[in-house]
């Protein structure tokens, strides 16, 4: 039984790649690391029955690969290989799921004669400008008027780049729940500087504090059940805190995500609780 680790260069994900080595050498497991450089999708037999996946970055390569490995029979953190293959990380289709506090969303902005009756739905200004699949803070941009907004879309639109509108919440803490299976395998916050960004995953030990917490019973099955509606069984749960009200809004689920920072925070082990949880779906 192997480990495929699937990676889109060899400078990415380092801490990721170290601990899920770790893990497999501890479980007996071998380790694959897969760049799609280097994968020839015609080798015979690279692929076993019941080997175990993690892909590790969502570029369309790294997916094609994944989905290679799927119809082999490989085992993932998708409920079944239908599903995986057919994965899309999409945050914003929580808009509908309305027993989550999702932050409220405008998925498209085609129609721009709604513009100003979407911005009174999300509270008025400032709203936030959320291009899609970029990540720590990139390309998340507060805007504070209508001119601006418009703008702004025709610029985004301009280079055909997919982007979303979002109520603006104004806080200072972040929780991040890992999430596998039916439980929160471990978790932590971020306490963020009152001067510093609104955005909340960007900055360093200066303006904001990462610190190991155990969350409520609510918050801990607010995050599972937000994992469990995407068909998955492992993924990184933000949630924004409100400062007025402390109410807990879900801003994103990551799959994959960026598990290591959690895990040195917390001490838990993750990536062993991981790949325990693969080799327990083989031998179901």
């Amino acid at each position: 039984m192997k480990l495929f680790f699937i990676r889109k260069n060899l400078s990415q994900n380092l801490n990721i790649r170290d601990f899920l080595e770790e893990a497999c050498i501890n479980n007996n497991i071998d380790f694959l690391d897969i760049i799609p450089e280097d994968f020839n999708f015609l080798e015979e037999g690279l692929v076993k029955k019941w080997d175990l996946l993690y892909r590790s970055s969502s570029t369309h390569a790294c997916r094609a690969i994944e989905s290679f490995v799927l119809t082999k029979w490989g085992v993932s953190f998708h409920k079944n290989p239908v599903e995986g293959i057919n994965f899309r990380n999409d945050s914003f289709l929580f808009n509908k799921m309305v027993w989550l506090p999702i932050i409220p969303t405008i998925p498209d902005l085609s129609n721009k004669g709604l513009l100003e009756q979407y911005v009174e739905h999300l509270g008025w200004f400032p709203v936030v400008l959320k291009v899609t699949w970029w990540s720590h803070g990139v390309g998340v941009m507060k805007v504070d008027s209508i001119s601006s907004l418009r703008s702004i879309i025709d610029y985004l639109e301009s280079g055909n780049t997919k982007f979303i509108l979002r109520r603006f919440v104004q806080h200072h803490q972040q929780g991040r729940l890992v999430v596998v299976g039916n439980k929160v395998i471990a978790s932590d916050i971020a306490i963020m500087s009152i001067s510093h960004d609104f955005r909340s995953n960007i900055g360093d030990d200066k303006t904001r504090v990462w610190e190991a917490k155990t969350y409520s019973a609510e918050i801990q099955d607010l995050a599972v059940n937000a994992v469990n509606s995407f068909g998955v069984e492992f993924w990184g749960v933000d949630i924004l805190f409100e400062e007025s009200t402390e109410r807990p809004y879900v801003s994103e689920v990551n799959f994959p995500c960026d598990f290591s920072g959690t895990q040195k925070k917390t001490n838990i082990n993750i990536a062993d609780i991981m790949i325990k949880f693969l080799i327990g779906k083989v031998n179901k």
